[in-house]
């Protein structure tokens, strides 16, 4: 199980992209003058495994340097760290690492994950690691009803037990509810939490095992900010150059003044100029329909 449906056995997506790390961080700075030099988190997330990025010391180093910036944090499965990569990283100046953790049952997690080759032992050893590192640590399982409901109070366990050894306020736990999303991985036949039964649910357990599950805002330093100006809403019909393939088979990107647009439809061809309909712009991600 996976929140987007990545990899060599993606049953959707045909194409990647990867950015150059100076890119990244000049765009990132433009962002963060823009919202006012202010206590700002760069989070490192992908469309898969953002460790497989080649150039990831490179990108913490460039954005540790930015203005403004306060935490560097990054999501991850834990597969490819070790002992050197997790110095290389404290040394590059990350701060937060997300560790993704479903269950520890040897069997059980490799069938979440996806992957014959997954070992819940390695990612164990990575967690301690991280701890013993100064990168704070949070152990983030989704919690999927049906399938892992007894591993995460295991999981609860195993970080008490982090804690407790280290003598330390991390690693903390941010348990996720299962929800579903047109591109990701789907698991068939479960009975979803409403998000009040799962918060009723952490704040029973939370009692149960005296350790502190429901986060806020506050938890992270979440603070409100000017969102970046939208060049363009949605209903509205503009014009751009196709310019690459989609990440799916059925979609095109297309360039707009500075900004990319998922351009919903294979049919046409790069180097073209076509007139497009805006119909969805949420976050400053852009799609539109010929």
């Amino acid at each position: 199980m996976c929140s987007v449906d990545e990899g060599k056995f993606s049953k959707t997506r045909v194409t990647d992209y990867m950015v150059d790390p100076s890119y990244i961080v000049k765009e990132f700075r433009k962002i963060v003058e823009y919202k006012g030099n202010y206590d700002i988190e760069a989070h490192i997330d992908a469309q898969g495994e953002p460790t497989l990025y080649p150039y990831l010391n490179e990108l913490i180093r460039g954005l540790a340097s930015s203005n403004g910036l306060k935490v560097i944090s990054i999501q991850t499965n834990g597969t490819t760290l070790n002992e050197t990569k997790i110095k290389e990283l404290e040394k590059a100046k990350l701060n937060r690492i997300n560790l993704s953790i479903n269950s520890l049952d040897f069997t059980k997690a490799k069938a979440i994950a996806g992957i014959h080759d997954y070992d819940i032992e390695h990612v164990k050893e990575v967690a301690r690691l991280i701890v013993d590192s100064d990168i704070d640590l949070l152990i983030a399982p989704v919690w999927i009803p049906g399938v892992n409901d007894e591993d995460i109070k295991e999981i609860i366990h195993f970080t008490k037990n982090l804690m407790e050894d280290k003598n330390s306020k991390s690693p903390i736990l941010g348990i996720q509810n299962y929800l579903e999303y047109k591109f990701g991985r789907i698991v068939r036949k479960i009975k979803k939490k409403s998000m009040n039964r799962f918060y009723e649910e952490l704040r029973n357990m939370e009692n149960k095992f005296r350790v502190k599950l429901i986060l806020s805002p506050e938890d992270f330093n979440i603070h409100r900010s000017r969102s970046l100006p939208k060049p363009f809403r949605k209903r509205n019909v503009i014009t751009g150059k196709i310019i690459a393939p989609g990440r799916t088979k059925t979609s095109m990107i297309a360039v707009v003044g500075d900004r990319l647009v998922q351009v919903l439809s294979s049919k046409p061809k790069i180097g073209e100029e076509r007139r497009m309909r805006i119909i969805q712009d949420k976050h400053n991600i852009f799609s539109a329909v010929l």
